[in-house]
């Protein structure tokens, strides 16, 4: 009887500790569920913050432009009021100048016509020129002339003093050498080089006028501007749209054009309104060339002037070849380049002459290729 009961004891204590294990097990895998969920939850809020920040980042960036463009809509806005304003003054002052020396020139030109009819006629009156003699003896010379056949001998006598002025002339004439070129006509090539990104433009390739960039018009164009062109007051420099166009005429010839528009030129901006540009004083920097030439020979040839050079870029301590950037000299202290004239390139800057000017019209390259 007493076994009976601790066999039933036991069954009862082992079937409840199979239900505590049981119950063990299901807890263990509802935390392991439980920690799962917990993870992918902490996946989800991790991601979802990170979008956030993105979109928050994004925003922030677009503020930042938004403020940049405000802040630059204003400026612009300033500049502008300033300008239309000093364009207004200017254009007052140049209006009232013009009228006041209008009538100033009529009545000067008014005055020289009357003075100029009044000597005139003095002159005429007391035979200054012998004019009335002239016009009395007249037919006196024409009968003298038909009768002696003196036509023919004057005609002959003309053509005799022509030939002899003409030889002249040829022995007069000047021979016009390598070195007479370089000497007088050097300055047409020192007024097309610029400063700045576009100094190597007239270098890197063969090119006509009419292939010239707007942009460096303007620039070579303001370079040349003379300086009674320029107005500078109240630290703001100007000058007239009429007159760059003139200078540009003045070096690359009557049919060269320009488009008025804002450009640059030794780190100063130049607005254009009104037919006038306008830049601002103190930004001005004079700015280092690092383009070397040398001019071999110069010559004139079917019209043309024609510049044959040796050019080269220095870069740091180094002497470059401009077109196929290569080193050509690791450490350059100034010497002549043409030492080392077969690893450089070579042009031919040539000049059109029209009367008695030369003008700008291409460039062609002679060599490029380094012989090391």
């Amino acid at each position: 009887m007493e076994n009976n009961k601790k066999n039933n004891y036991n069954k009862s204590y082992e079937k409840q500790n199979g239900n505590n294990r049981q119950q063990e097990r299901d807890i263990t895998k509802q935390m392991q569920e439980i920690d799962k969920k917990l993870k992918q939850k902490q996946d989800e809020i991790n991601k979802e913050l990170d979008r956030k920040q993105e979109e928050f980042n994004i925003k922030i960036e677009q503020s930042k432009i938004e403020i940049i463009k405000s802040l630059n809509n204003d400026i612009d806005d300033q500049i502008k009021t300033s300008i239309s304003k000093k364009l207004r003054e200017e254009e007052k002052k140049i209006i009232g100048n013009k009228n006041r020396k209008i009538i100033t020139r009529d009545f000067i030109i008014i005055l020289l016509l009357a003075l100029i009819g009044f000597l005139t006629y003095c002159l005429y009156d007391l035979d200054f020129y012998n004019i009335k003699t002239i016009v009395e003896n007249k037919e006196k010379i024409d009968n003298a002339i038909a009768s002696n056949n003196l036509g023919q001998d004057n005609n002959v006598v003309k053509d005799d003093e022509t030939q002899k002025e003409e030889k002249k002339d040829e022995k007069q004439e000047e021979v016009k050498t390598s070195k007479y070129y370089i000497e007088n006509y050097k300055y047409l090539l020192d007024k097309i080089q610029i400063t700045g990104d576009n100094e190597l433009y007239f270098y890197k390739n063969p090119f006509s006028k009419n292939e010239i960039p707007n942009s460096i018009k303007l620039q070579i164009a303001y370079k040349n501007l003379d300086s009674d062109k320029k107005k500078t007051e109240n630290g703001t420099i100007s000058f007239k749209a009429e007159d760059l166009l003139k200078t540009c005429k003045e070096l690359f010839g009557e049919d060269a054009t320009i488009n008025n528009e804002i450009f640059e030129y030794n780190n100063n901006k130049f607005l254009f309104f009104n037919d006038t540009y306008l830049g601002f004083l103190g930004k001005d920097e004079q700015i280092t060339s690092n383009v070397i030439y040398v001019i071999e020979n110069a010559y004139e040839k079917d019209n043309e002037l024609i510049f044959e050079i040796v050019a080269a870029k220095k870069q740091e301590n180094k002497l470059v070849n401009i077109i196929t950037e290569q080193p050509v000299v690791e450490e350059y202290n100034g010497e002549d380049i043409l030492t080392y004239r077969n690893s450089l390139s070579q042009y031919k800057f040539i000049y059109s002459k029209v009367k008695d000017n030369y003008y700008f019209e291409r460039v062609e390259v002679e060599k490029a290729i380094v012989e090391i």
